[in-house]
């Protein structure tokens, strides 16, 4: 900038010179040419002029002279005075006052003499002496003419050197300037010139330090022109490629990195913008033998001077790579090893589950004959051996399926008051026999309805709360709710003032097999998995668990779920107070065509303590209760042959033995016009399915069944459960074993029968009736097990099917096998287990 300023200045001076330079030479110029127009030798020529007319006008009158030569010498003194008054060079004159005066009178002396001299020579003759006299008044005039213009002329001259001598000064003054500007100039040009002297030499040393890095570099580095050719390869290349420099010159980079084998290029174009800036790549280059190998590029790109050039480095990833290949062979083996002993474990617990449900269920069944004392006591002590072999098994299997990752959550609306309350009471014996004491603080704000998955939240606690109370004597163990905001999440406390955990050993409290006192002295039992199972819950829930501890003061375990906070709207429908058994025992008939429900609902009866009487169809629950006297007939609706409604018109009308029998409706699904009609034609009450033994037990005490709220899940654990404790867990688990076979069959037929309905009228009545018939005995059984999507599939079918929509009824066929899968499959990979054992996963595949 400096120089280009300096430069302007130079030029501006030099311009400037120039433009005195031609001012000066226009000014002397203008004094030369006065001197050549002898200006002021014209003004006192007039006056001469004027006197040698004077003198041949006296020779005239003497008669010496000649009248013609006197004409001439006065058209000479004309023409000068006519030059005077014309002339450009006299203007100055002719602005004078003085000048202008004399002129004036000279002028009317011309004027007036000129008559006189172009008259005839006599007249002139005559007027000689007159114009004498003329010519004496006017020298004055032409003496002050001559006068005024050397003045004039004089003064003029003096300013024009005047100028002169300025424009000399300012060209001097400017020459100096401009002499200043090239002595700086050439200074600054001469600490440019050292500077670019010292730059050269600083970057022939960088040029130098860089070859050296390039020549020393163990990688290979490559430069590229922009034509993709080879013009540089360091020592670590020849090295790498076995190629020698002078050979690899020239060539291009395919030679060194070739295409992919499907011909596609490994590198992009050098023109494509992202080699503008530095990348890499993984690629396969090629040594001069022809063996591949793995190497990492790296690109950039860069200007030299107007062109570009491509830098390539490359590092030979041979090593690496085998490294890699190492870790993940031994990665594999080891993964391939744990698989094998997961495998194993799981193989091994399913295998002894099997003949272990059996044990477990021929005791229950031995419980119930006739027994000495001893041998009932031998047989609790099997029975409580079997369940803790089951209990260990199930540990067993919870790690392997949680581990797996095919732990589904079945979300459902969840009372944590009436869950933690269940949970607390199945402790409370063990709690009571170490002299502890059970505590439970409900939220601050009274919310507990919760969306969660009961299974597997109950399976944390009972983890929790039973581990408190294995360690604690005679204390306190308590249990708190808390949502840390509105929405959410909530956190579950369980406290006990037991023996504590010491402080190095909290950080592995939550491995497998870790029981802190693994000696045979220890004094409580445990495989060290229940700490480990529930931190694989918590972690599926998507919450945290942690624990605060101090030896000989107690324990504190904070498990925080990130739980969806629901709302109740009117009656809650998800936690009831459990029913009481009917006080007298009753004579119950059931009528249900449904083999899985009409032995479930028997069970149920049976371990209340009522007699009961079971008919596989409505005609023959029609002649029982013509022969029998029962207290309550339990009426399935849908049968074949009579339907329910049919039947119960049968036994009010036919004045049989039980004709004045409460009748209870049981179904799958009622539409609400539907529940009227049960009762007009006289159902005292509707027992929608799946029965519990609560809902059961409200219907025989007289009082309208709680509809129970349905979860959307595929699997419903909580009808598992009470399905468990209802009939017992070997039981339980055949009656699942035949429903999955069942339910497979029965929805493959109804898929097959759904299609297209042809023939008849009458033919297309009967298959809209089968079809109704078949999906409400499906949705029952269904609802008995727990299956609640296909349960709400099947609903909404029966529903097309009584609204007399069979076309609509028929499209949602379909989708029932799609569902099944899902629920099947919901069965196979997770082992359900609601309190002690009911579904094998390797039973079920």
């Amino acid at each position: 900038m400096r120089i280009v300023l300096m430069v302007l200045v130079m030029l501006a001076s030099a311009v400037e010179l120039a433009l005195l330079g031609r001012d000066v030479s226009i000014q002397i110029d203008r004094q030369s040419g006065a001197g050549s127009d002898n200006v002021q030798w014209a003004l006192s020529q007039v006056d001469v002029e004027l006197l040698y007319l004077e003198g041949m006008i006296d020779e005239a009158r003497r008669g010496t002279g000649k009248l013609a030569e006197l004409r001439q010498r006065f058209d000479v003194i004309y023409s000068r005075v006519r030059t005077l008054e014309t002339g450009s060079v006299f203007a100055p004159l002719r602005a004078n006052p003085d000048f202008a005066a004399s002129f004036a009178r000279l002028e009317r002396f011309m004027t007036a003499t000129a008559g006189l001299l172009d008259g005839p020579d006599a007249a002139l003759q005559a007027s000689l002496p007159v114009l004498e006299g003329r010519i004496r008044e006017v020298l004055p005039d032409s003496h002050r003419i001559a006068l005024v213009g050397v003045t004039v002329f004089a003064a003029e001259a003096d300013a024009q050197r005047a100028g002169v001598k300025r424009a000399l000064v300012k060209m001097a003054v400017l020459t100096v300037v401009l002499v200043a500007a090239l002595l700086v100039a050439l200074i600054r040009v001469l600490h440019l010139d050292r500077g670019n002297r010292i730059r050269v030499a600083e970057n022939a040393a960088t040029l130098a330090r860089l070859d050296a890095v390039v020549a020393t570099s163990l990688d290979p580095v490559i430069t590229l022109d922009e034509a993709g050719r080879i013009v540089d390869f360091n020592p670590a290349a020849s090295q790498t490629f076995g190629l020698e420099r002078r050979r690899a010159v020239g060539q291009g980079l395919s030679l060194l990195v070739p295409p992919s084998a499907a011909g596609e290029p490994q590198l992009p174009p050098l023109t494509e913008p992202l080699v503008s800036g530095r990348r890499r790549m993984r690629v396969t280059a090629r040594h001069r033998d022809g063996h591949e190998f793995p190497a990492e590029v790296s690109l950039s790109s860069a200007q030299a001077g107007s062109r570009p050039v491509h830098v390539v480095f490359l590092r030979d990833l041979s090593q690496q790579a085998e490294a890699e290949q190492a870790l993940v062979t031994a990665r594999d083996e080891a993964l391939a090893g744990e698989k094998a002993k997961a495998e194993l474990l799981v193989v091994m617990s399913h295998e002894i589950r099997t003949p272990l449900n059996g044990m477990i269920g021929t005791i229950e069944l031995l419980e119930a004959t006739a027994l000495a004392p001893h041998q009932r006591e031998y047989l609790r002590i099997m029975a409580a051996s079997g369940r803790l072999l089951m209990h260990h098994v199930n540990d067993v299997l919870d790690i392997a399926r949680l581990d797996s990752g095919k732990a589904t959550l079945n979300l459902g609306p969840v009372d944590l008051a009436a869950l933690i309350g269940e949970v607390l009471e199945n402790q409370r014996p063990a709690a009571l026999n170490h002299g502890n004491r059970l505590t439970f603080v409900h939220a601050p704000d009274g919310r507990n309805l919760v969306q969660a998955d009961a299974a597997l939240l109950r399976q944390v606690l009972m983890n929790l709360v039973g581990n408190a109370v294995k360690f604690t004597r005679d204390g306190e163990i308590s249990v708190a709710i808390s949502h840390l905001t509105a929405r959410g999440p909530t956190e579950i406390v369980v406290r006990d003032t037991g023996v504590g955990i010491a402080r190095e050993d909290l950080g592995r409290i939550f491995e497998d097999f870790v029981t802190l006192d693994p000696s045979y002295a220890r004094s409580t039992s445990g495989t060290g998995l229940g700490l480990g199972i529930v931190r694989r819950i918590v972690t599926r829930m998507g919450g945290q668990i942690s624990v605060d501890s101090e030896t000989g003061v107690g324990s504190t375990f904070r498990v925080t779920l990130p739980m969806t906070i629901m709302e109740r709207i009117g009656k809650d429908l998800t936690a009831s107070a459990p029913q009481a058994a009917t006080r007298a025992s009753l004579s119950v008939l059931v009528i249900e065509d449904n083999d899985f429900n009409r032995l479930i609902v028997h069970d149920m009866l049976v371990q209340d303590g009522h007699r009961v009487v079971t008919a596989p169809d409505g005609l023959q629950g029609v002649r029982l209760a013509a022969d029998q006297v029962f207290d309550v007939v339990l009426m399935d609706i849908s049968m074949p042959g009579i339907d329910g409604l049919q039947a119960a018109a049968r036994i009010r009308q036919g004045k049989g033995a039980s004709c004045g029998a409460r009748i209870i409706a049981l179904t799958a699904h009622a539409l609400p016009s539907e529940a009227a009609s049960f009762r007009a034609g006289g159902l005292q009450s509707v027992l929608v399915k799946p029965v519990t033994r609560d809902s059961l037990r409200s219907a025989l005490n007289g009082q309208d069944a709680t509809l129970r709220a349905v979860p959307d899940t595929l699997v419903d654990l909580d009808v598992l459960l009470e399905l468990e404790e209802s009939i017992g867990a070997a039981r339980a688990y055949g009656l699942i074993t035949r429903f999955l076979s069942d339910t497979e069959a029965r929805i493959n037929g109804l898929v097959e029968a759904a299609g297209p309905s042809a023939g008849t009228t009458e033919e297309a009545a009967g298959a809209a009736a089968d079809l109704t018939a078949e999906v409400h005995r499906m949705s029952g059984t269904a609802a008995m097990f727990g299956a609640a999507a296909l349960h709400a599939h099947l609903i909404r079918i029966e529903d097309l099917c009584k609204l007399g929509d069979r076309p609509a009824a028929a499209a949602e066929v379909p989708g029932l096998a799609a569902l099944w899968q899902r629920t099947s499959a919901a069965y196979r990979d997770r082992a359900y287990r609601t309190g002690g054992v009911l579904v094998q996963a390797s039973s079920l595949r």
